[in-house]
């Protein structure tokens, strides 16, 4: 059997090929690259390109399949009063991304927009962290989870929960035990054989010495009983039904590698959770980045992930419920008055963490917008463009690579440099 074409990603760099494999006409850009000293090996890049093409594979599904306007949208369209759409660099850490285009903020439904909301949120769960225990406090950390079944819709069951969750922390005891406490929590929701199963993690900010095992009897038994005066079968804290524990921000390292070897923390964005950050590991998996079900469940987005690979109709009913369920509903929320107290910025909404650029950087190139309509039904073609940038010498170069791979791929004059070195559109 023939080998598979080569990506521009899976070769050396300087052995510039296309995305069907073929070899790129460089000019004046692989002159710049061959008469540098050394090479950048596309390994460096290859895992952050592999995870952005199934992105752009997701969008472009979700472009006819969504039932939500702004998710069929999101990155395809460009935003109001845009002619353009940049591909910008930003060097430092090599990155690139297209900007000028329209998002649409969806924590539960994008999968580009929700990694960038919920690095956001972990960034605020870790400044609350470093706040609270900076004042002599404590945070405690866990989970509640209820029985279901799968007659039961997603929808009855996150309102079910909402209803458990304010039983549990306004309890008489548990007011008592958070007097002037805070917490934040989130909501995650996995699909198996049983149905939904929708769960919460929170963070606990408490006084010094708190007794988390104290706390979370108090929490479990409201919660339960509120589980069942909904209709709902009692849940049973042996069988999972409460997880709490103190974080031990003095020993984070063991935090960590416990929590790994029990599969709670995972890589994030294919790279290891740096453990020498007191909280980090527990902001991020409040926030859930990267975080894959376990066992036989599933979460939405690898119900996505395989519908865009085999397209089955039950994965396609399984994201319509998921879209109609998680609409409108907020991924971390915290107490009263916690995150005026814990993290002194002004909160961002989850739209404009998703619409906010990667940092700035170089504008290497312009593509009009008539020709990204077309080149947007091309999310092979449109990641090895950020591919290559990413693997550039400078933004000579990757101008180079970004017009001639357009050229070998029939979009001959789509790019531009930025107005202030060509101003004109090539013909």
């Amino acid at each position: 059997m023939a080998a598979p074409p080569q990506s521009a990603v899976q070769v050396r760099a300087d052995a510039r090929v296309d995305s069907l494999g073929r070899p790129l006409a460089l000019g004046r850009g692989e002159q710049l690259r061959r008469s540098a000293a050394g090479d950048h090996p596309a390994e460096r890049s290859t895992a952050r390109s592999a995870k952005r093409l199934g992105a752009f594979r997701a969008l472009d599904t979700l472009s006819t399949f969504s039932s939500l306007e702004r998710v069929r949208k999101c990155r395809r369209v460009p935003a109001y009063g845009q002619t353009v759409v940049e591909i910008v660099h930003r060097v430092e850490d090599r990155r690139a991304h297209f900007a000028g285009l329209q998002t649409c903020g969806s924590v539960w439904s994008c999968p580009l927009c929700s990694e960038k909301i919920l690095a956001g949120r972990a960034d605020e769960l870790l400044t609350a962290i470093n706040s609270w225990t900076a004042r002599g406090g404590d945070v405690i950390m866990g989970s509640l989870t209820m029985r279901h079944h799968r007659h039961q819709s997603l929808a009855d069951l996150w309102d079910a929960l909402g209803e458990a969750w304010r039983a549990a922390y306004g309890s008489k005891i548990a007011r008592k035990l958070l007097k002037s406490c805070h917490w934040v929590r989130r909501v995650e929701s996995t699909h198996g054989r049983h149905g939904w199963h929708v769960h919460v993690h929170f963070l606990l900010f408490v006084p010094a010495g708190t007794d988390p095992t104290e706390l979370g009897n108090c929490m479990f038994a409201a919660w339960s009983r509120r589980l069942v005066s909904l209709g709902m079968q009692a849940p049973s804290r042996d069988e999972g039904g409460l997880h709490i524990k103190r974080l031990d921000l003095s020993n984070a390292a063991a935090e960590v590698a416990e929590y790994l070897a029990k599969g709670h923390y995972e890589e994030v964005n294919n790279a290891p959770v740096a453990i020498d950050q007191p909280g980090r590991n527990a902001a991020l998996e409040l926030a859930s980045i990267s975080k894959q079900a376990r066992g036989a469940n599933r979460t939405p987005f690898q119900i996505l992930a395989d519908f865009v690979a085999n397209g089955e109709v039950a994965d396609a009913d399984l994201w319509r419920e998921w879209e109609n369920g998680s609409k409108g509903r907020r991924a971390i929320t915290w107490s009263r008055g916690a995150r005026d107290a814990l993290v002194v910025d002004n909160e961002q909404t989850d739209e404009q963490l998703a619409a906010e650029t990667d940092g700035g950087g170089v504008v290497i190139a312009e593509l009009h917008s008539r020709a990204w309509a077309s080149l947007v039904r091309r999310p092979v073609l449109l990641n090895t463009l950020l591919t290559l940038v990413e693997m550039s010498r400078d933004s000579d170069d990757a101008y180079c690579l970004v017009d001639a791979a357009l050229a070998c791929e029939g979009f001959p004059g789509a790019a531009r440099r930025p107005p202030d070195r060509m101003p004109q559109w090539s013909a």
